[in-house]
């Protein structure tokens, strides 16, 4: 019997399929900045103890768990919540901290956010992938909000964007194009023939319809609209809430923009713009 446990251990790591736990620590703060010449309050999770505009990303191979320890530093409480995995006593109070360990049922991509209105309105609002262990992996949080109301989310005074929703501040990682490019996990750079991983998560407040330049991508899955898994497009919608995850593998190389076909969604800083990123494909 010990000889076949050691037997089948080594069969595991050889296969790197052992189980194990990503220990990770996760700040909430508030900011605010100048986007495209517009001016709003965010909120994210940030594994610095500063303000960092982009929510951080977390990668997960398949049958690892997550300890993570979340530290709020807002001056308003939030909570830790990911749909189907934590939903419930997961509050996190201004200056206090927070320990959680959570498994995922299945490989794909995850959202996770404050679902408190000024923190999930404001962009509170991450990726977790869990799988696809030995690939290229890439991501893209898209975001949209009108700068308008920011104020009165971040203090409180509403919860919610008005049937008058005119958003003008359009993002992927709280960037927008160019400066997406001098983002190493929006800006997807690869080589004909490898197989490349892109996590998308809508963390906005509409639906927005990403369109491949140059290539098609197989949608592997989706949480909200599962009907759309196993399509091989160009163009493809990404609902309220949705997380996404395709797969990407160039026939040819070239660099090719990647961008929400909604024209309002390219202009913020002036066209080109707000949703826009690119695939950059060496031979």
């Amino acid at each position: 019997m010990k000889k076949l446990t050691t037997a089948l251990f080594l069969v595991l790591c050889s296969l790197n399929v052992l189980p194990s736990t990503l220990v990770d620590t996760l700040y909430i703060s508030n900011y605010v900045d100048s986007v495209g010449g517009y001016f709003a309050h965010y909120r994210t999770f940030h594994r610095i103890d500063t303000i960092d505009k982009a929510n951080t990303e977390l990668h997960l191979n398949e049958n690892d768990s997550l300890q993570i320890t979340i530290i709020n530093l807002d001056s308003l409480t939030h909570d830790f919540t990911i749909d189907g995995v934590l939903d419930s006593n997961n509050d996190i109070a201004s200056g206090d901290t927070a320990n959680f360990t959570l498994g995922f049922s299945s490989i794909g991509s995850y959202r996770y956010y404050s679902s408190y209105a000024y923190g999930k309105l404001l962009s509170a609002s991450g990726i977790i992938l869990v799988g696809y262990d030995n690939y290229k992996k890439f991501y893209w949080n898209l975001f949209d909000q009108q700068s308008t109301l920011t104020d009165s989310i971040a203090h409180g005074w509403i919860d919610s964007v008005p049937p008058t929703y005119h958003p003008e501040l359009f993002s992927i990682n709280n960037s927008i194009y160019p400066d997406i490019l001098s983002d190493s996990t929006g800006y997807v750079v690869g080589n004909v023939g490898d197989t490349l991983i892109i996590a998308i998560i809508n963390s906005g407040n509409m639906a927005h319809s990403l369109h491949f330049h140059g290539y098609h991508v197989k949608i592997l899955n989706a949480k909200i609209n599962n009907y759309i898994v196993g399509w091989d497009k160009d163009t493809f919608p990404v609902v309220m809430k949705e997380c996404i995850t395709v797969m990407l593998i160039p026939d040819k190389e070239g660099m090719y923009p990647v961008h929400d076909h909604n024209l309002i969604s390219v202009n913020t800083g002036g066209y080109p713009g707000g949703m826009i990123t690119s695939l950059m494909i060496s031979p």
